[in-house]
């Protein structure tokens, strides 16, 4: 049995590696992650937009726990199975980070194709060399549960920021329980008063524009 992961890029349908549409070609099933503005070859085949697993407001946990077992039941009745997500497959996609540790055990080869991550397109839109300073990636999450020291000798790119301090997936809403002052806090710990940050959404298909906002921290 195969599953592979294909990294379907941010814009959309312009970013899947022709490595990653020879794994839509090759598959008896597509499964997506993503919007429908995929390329009519992926729509063609066997497809299934799975976002309808994810239910407003409930647990993290929760909603991976039911996308991964639809993954593999699929997988297993199909045997050759694409799962398209958005970005690259290894930068912040959890549910791929529970496949590789239980497919192995079901006899699954999982397969991860790469694609243009919210990264690469994150530092394209503030038109910044991440090699220039030095940067550190990292979860907002993450960055306050282990008080990792912020060195501001170097470039932040953090993650996640609609999610901090709870556990839900709060999509109609991305506020709604959203402590966003324990990050301010935690800026402000290392960075003077009205130190400038940007936030960045990167645009998602090729008539949209991304957005960059510089706001002052304090």
């Amino acid at each position: 049995m195969i599953l592979n992961i294909v990294g379907a890029g941010i814009k959309l349908p312009s970013q899947i590696t022709l490595g990653g549409m020879k794994a839509v070609r090759d598959s008896k099933k597509v499964l997506s992650l993503v919007s429908d503005r995929l390329p009519s070859e992926v729509l063609a085949k066997n497809y299934e937009n799975i976002n309808y697993l994810y239910q407003d407001g409930d647990i993290d946990i929760n909603n991976y726990d039911r996308i991964v077992r639809k993954i593999i039941s699929d997988t297993q009745e199909f045997k050759n199975v694409t799962l398209l997500v958005y970005g690259h497959p290894r930068v912040g996609v959890t549910i791929v980070q529970t496949l590789q540790k239980v497919t192995p055990g079901l006899q699954i080869d999982l397969r991860i194709h790469e694609g243009v991550s919210s990264f690469d397109t994150m530092i394209n839109d503030v038109q910044w060399d991440p090699l220039e300073s030095g940067s550190v990636m990292i979860d907002a999450n993450r960055l306050l549960l282990f008080d990792i020291e912020m060195v501001p000798e170097l470039d932040y790119y953090i993650y996640h920021v609609c999610s901090i301090g709870t556990a839900k997936t709060n999509f109609t809403d991305p506020s709604k329980d959203n402590a966003l002052k324990l990050l301010i806090k935690k800026i402000l710990a290392h960075y003077p008063e009205n130190h400038l940050v940007r936030l960045v959404s990167s645009a998602q298909n090729e008539n949209a524009e991304s957005k960059v906002v510089s706001v002052m921290v304090k």
